[in-house]
């Protein structure tokens, strides 16, 4: 007897595991799952989610955007500054030639004031002839003694139908910075690096660079006496910003469509909508040193904060660029002059 319980035992304790392990399959698949976590907390780089434990979200709806600065890139922009070499390889390999640029460049004359010096780049679309006709006229209505301290440049793309218009008006007004890329709303990107780049190689006398649309116009008189309130000056980076957290557009109907492709996250960093906003001739340096090496996306607004947030450049929000109209002219640094 005590033979055969011998031999049975082992037997049994078989079929109970055996047994239990087949109901406890069994029920997983049948939809009495074990709980899974709601949250996995990695084990580097930990973020905290400031989210309520029994909220009932998914994993794969959490999204957390990561705008970290990009060490290795900020140490290349280094080294580019000091006019070193890098060993990091450019990703935006496309590149396009000048097909207009000013006569003089960016001649700024010995000042005539203590002010600094300032350039205006104004985007602008080929057929808005009426608008850089205004913008000219304001300009040289209001800078006054300034003259000598702002320059104004106007950044144009290429338009088949009319670049021999183009062609003339920049003969006639020396004041047209134009590269060969399709001027559309796809190609700003294209458009403010070209700003960036031409601000930095060929105006790097300028102190400040104030970027603006060509339905903006700049209080120039406001804009020199913030400047000179400035306590540390090279750090300057000042427009209307918009918030970390705003939802990209997937639509590809929409004007603002960006693919998974070209920006993987959900949320785009802090970013200056349009309009106008200023940088120090340091930081433009620096984001114009720094595009080559950081992929394109069609959002070039977005573009500019994706860079500044890996280099660490912080953009400061300032209630004095307005978007809706020019009312407080008086106030404003720059504000929305067209409907």
């Amino acid at each position: 007897m005590r033979r055969v319980l011998r031999c049975v035992y082992p037997l049994c304790v078989f079929l109970v595991a055996f047994l239990t392990t087949y109901i406890y399959l069994h029920l997983s698949t049948n939809g009495l799952q074990r709980p899974k976590p709601r949250y996995m907390v990695p084990t580097k780089d930990p973020v905290e989610l400031d989210l309520a434990m029994d909220a009932e979200v998914d994993i794969e709806e959490i999204d957390i955007p990561s705008y970290d600065m990009d060490i290795t890139l900020m140490k290349a922009v280094d080294k580019l500054v000091r006019r070193e070499s890098t060993d990091l390889k450019p990703v935006n390999l496309k590149k396009f030639r000048y097909m207009l640029t000013p006569g003089h460049k960016c001649d700024f004359r010995e000042r005539t004031t203590n002010f600094s010096r300032v350039l205006v780049l104004v985007k602008s679309a080929p057929d808005h002839q009426r608008l850089r006709r205004w913008l000219r006229l304001l300009m040289n209505d209001t800078i006054g003694i300034l003259s000598n301290n702002v320059k104004m440049f106007f950044l144009l793309g290429y338009s088949r139908e009319l670049n021999s218009e183009i062609r003339s008006e920049s003969e006639k007004y020396d004041d047209i910075i134009q590269k060969n890329f399709i001027d559309s709303y796809r190609n700003l990107t294209y458009k403010t690096q070209m700003a960036y780049e031409w601000a930095s190689m060929y105006c790097s006398s300028a102190d400040f660079v104030l970027f603006q649309d060509d339905d903006f116009f700049a209080n120039i008189k406001n804009v020199v006496e913030f400047l000179s309130e400035q306590l540390t000056p090279e750090e300057l980076f000042t427009g209307h910003v918009v918030e970390a957290g705003s939802t990209v557009i997937r639509d590809r109907a929409s004007k603002w469509f960006v693919s998974n492709i070209a920006f993987s996250n959900n949320l785009f960093p802090a970013y200056f909508p349009g309009g106008s906003y200023i940088a120090s001739s340091q930081i433009v340096e620096r984001l114009s040193f720094a595009f080559p090496f950081v992929s394109n996306i069609p959002v070039d607004d977005v573009y500019i904060g994706l860079v500044s947030s890996k280099l660490g450049i912080t953009m400061k929000h300032s209630h004095r660029f307005y978007f809706s109209d020019c009312q407080n002219w008086s106030h404003c640094l720059a504000c929305k002059a067209f409907l």
